[in-house]
């Protein structure tokens, strides 16, 4: 098993254009929690980040916006490639920086609601250092909440966007993925936030963040 013994460095994708949120980074979006203002990435890196590592364990994948996001506890990375490639030119710089010695958990900055138990519930599925493990929401895969082996395939990520790929889920096809289900889990905490619409009906939910955990700290 690739475990890292419960060690973990976690990455958070906020290097999106947010088209659909009308150009917005959606990485510094955020909720009014107990009287202050909260963005997503601060949320995710506080809830899910491996305790007792250093803050270097944090890797943020940003396109701009640098300053902001570099004045946060972590490491700031941008997309290794001239020409946006999606979400994959994220995962490309990351595994680039992130340490081979343990997995890495990835998680994207527009579902701010994840479970906390989700780092720790991916990484124990990893059973070998080849294997990939990917949240299923119960109704779909969700291919940008996942933990695997960054020694083990930076270079096939590499090779892939060099030979024109684009898409996470064809990156994912034949390769060993483990789906990892949460049951008991609240629909809601899988919300993913691409049109205004969803942000307003996640800012709704702020009441219940005792109930899901949005806060650790």
């Amino acid at each position: 098993m690739f475990d890292g013994n419960g060690r973990y460095d976690l990455a958070i994708l906020c290097g999106g254009a947010g088209q659909r949120m009308g150009g917005q980074d959606k990485g510094l979006l955020g909720l009014r929690l107990l009287e202050r203002q909260v963005t997503f990435v601060e949320m995710l890196a506080d809830r899910f980040r491996c305790p007792g590592l250093p803050d270097t364990s944090v890797i943020i994948s940003a396109n701009r916006n640098l300053s902001i996001y570099g004045r946060m506890p972590g490491i700031v990375v941008a997309d290794l490639r001239p020409e946006r490639v999606g979400p994959l030119g994220g995962i490309e710089s990351i595994l680039a920086v992130a340490s081979g010695n343990i997995p890495l958990v990835i998680v994207p900055c527009d579902m701010p609601l994840l479970p906390a138990l989700l780092p720790l519930e991916l990484v124990s599925s990893l059973c070998s250092p080849d294997t990939i493990a990917v949240l299923h929401d119960g109704t779909q895969r969700q291919p940008l909440c996942l933990a695997l082996n960054p020694g083990h395939w930076r270079a096939d990520l590499r090779d892939w966007l060099d030979s024109g790929g684009r898409s996470v889920h064809r990156w994912l096809e034949h390769k060993p993925v483990v789906e990892v289900r949460l049951p008991g889990v609240d629909a809601v905490q899988f919300a993913n936030i691409n049109h205004p619409h969803d942000y307003a009906a996640v800012c709704g939910q702020t009441q219940d963040y005792d109930r899901f955990e949005i806060l650790t700290g």
